[in-house]
């Protein structure tokens, strides 16, 4: 009887939501191997004050929101002095805010899927030689993962920059004269020559 009311019963549905803390740090240089964990071989100049940019990108991976906070480690003690990190938060390809800096142990905000664009610029504070090689390590730390008491290798991800001075600082320039005190060449003169120089100037500070 279609009149008759109908009744239908079925088991309860429960949906369990659970938080998960997940990140990652990916070294972005044009290396040979973007993506990987590592900036290497970095191409430096040798002259004092001079700067290499390392690009990393850090990401959320997580269902919340988690602040990361950004340390920078020696394994030498060729750290260069002066080092500026700056940061750019994307969803997706659209930056969010504007760029920012922080200092060394400063924190970086960042809600479920967004990333942060990271550039850590070296400045030398000396002379080098061809082929020396700096190296340092960047870190970033989970703040949702320690307070959760995760060990280091969970709530860490770890990046290398390695730079190497393989580029002298010179100029070169080159001229040419006549012996006629012209810019015009007397083919039909016998005693008539021309004298090129080649100048190499040493720009660099070693």
């Amino acid at each position: 009887d279609n009149a008759t009311e109908q009744k239908a019963e079925s088991n309860e549905v429960v949906i369990n939501v659970t938080e998960t803390g997940a990140f990652s740090l990916v070294a972005k240089n044009d290396d040979g191997i973007i993506g990987d964990n590592i900036n290497e071989n970095i191409e430096a100049t040798p002259s004092s004050g001079s700067s290499v940019d390392f690009s990393h990108t850090l990401s959320n991976d997580g269902n919340i929101s988690d602040t990361y906070t950004i340390y920078l480690f020696k394994p030498s003690d060729n750290l260069p002095v002066s080092v500026i990190i700056k940061y750019q938060i994307k969803e997706g390809t659209t930056n969010v805010g504007n760029s920012e800096t922080i200092a060394i142990g400063g924190k970086i905000t960042l809600k479920p899927g967004q990333t942060a664009d990271i550039t850590i610029t070296a400045t030398s504070n000396s002379d080098r030689v061809i082929g020396h090689n700096t190296s340092f390590m960047v870190i970033a730390a989970s703040k949702y993962l320690t307070d959760k008491g995760q060990t280091t290798a969970d709530k860490r991800a770890t990046n290398t920059n390695n730079a190497i001075t393989t580029t002298p600082v010179y100029a070169i320039t080159k001229s040419a004269t006549t012996n006629l005190n012209n810019k015009i060449f007397d083919t039909n003169n016998a005693n008539a020559y021309v004298d090129y120089t080649i100048t190499i100037k040493n720009e660099g500070n070693i």
